[in-house]
């Protein structure tokens, strides 16, 4: 079968790869012919010169099967977006922080591998930075685990070993959850969609900790997971935080902060 003339495998290999000679080499044949087909394609490249060959680990979620992959999971459910690509065949991967959190991001590019660029811009008054990978094998990965486009009202939790299963949830607390001091309180806060949240929180409760899911309020579509009491919110922060090696600094010193204070 002559693969090569098909315009999806070659878009997909492109996206991947972004070097027609590798192309070439994977599909076995010259790449004077794999140019060919994609010109016929009408298939565009960045071109010879300039061209950049990223690194990445395009198998990084191929298998959910450490703490690093899954607290990087719930992260990208929290705070990711699988986008597709105006040909509808190619993947993207967006996540975008506030600029202070460019360390974060760091950190995801080096447990994956990248050599992609972490761009930083102005919105507003607000610095955000922005990380984009082009990989269609890491997305369909990613969507297989339930991160979809277009997914904050459909967010499901994975299945996911049991004892992996506090590293996702930790990811996705410093994705889209808050520990609040509070009137001398201590509250932890996420929130999602009611398939999320009741998920944590049946997690939580074989955990030995307490919470409640809260329908929303007028005009909004997001539930909450709350933890309300004192003695509660700091067993669970205990629980997601003590011995993580993966983490987002900021929250984890929050944490850190808050087992000094009195129940």
């Amino acid at each position: 079968m002559e693969r090569y003339k098909e315009k999806d495998v070659l878009m997909e290999l492109y996206n991947e790869h972004k070097n027609i000679r590798k192309i070439a080499e994977i599909l076995e044949v010259n790449h004077k012919t794999i140019s060919i087909w994609m010109k016929k394609h009408g298939i565009k490249t960045i071109g010879s010169q300039g061209a950049r060959k990223n690194n990445l680990n395009h198998d990084f979620f191929e298998s959910i099967d450490s703490e690093e992959k899954a607290y990087w999971l719930g992260f990208i459910m929290a705070d990711g977006c699988v986008y597709k690509g105006s040909d509808e065949s190619s993947l993207r991967l967006q996540i975008n922080l506030k600029g202070s959190d460019v360390e974060h991001l760091e950190k995801f590019q080096n447990a994956i591998g990248s050599s992609y660029k972490i761009q930083t811009k102005m919105i507003k008054t607000s610095s955000v930075c922005i990380l984009k990978v082009n990989s269609t094998k890491m997305c369909r990965d990613l969507i297989a685990l339930n991160v979809v486009p277009r997914k904050s009202l459909v967010a499901e939790m994975p299945l996911i070993q049991e004892d992996l299963q506090k590293h996702y949830i930790r990811g996705y607390f410093d994705g889209d959850g808050c520990l609040d001091f509070v009137n001398k309180r201590i509250r932890a806060r996420m929130v999602g969609t009611e398939n999320m949240m009741s998920s944590i929180h049946e997690i939580l409760k074989r955990n030995g900790i307490c919470s409640s899911v809260y329908k929303p309020s007028t005009g909004k579509k997001v539930f909450s997971l709350e933890i309300a009491k004192k003695a509660e919110a700091l067993s669970f922060s205990k629980w997601i935080y003590e011995e993580s090696s993966t983490y987002l600094s900021r929250k984890k010193e929050l944490y850190e902060s808050s087992k000094g204070c009195p129940l």
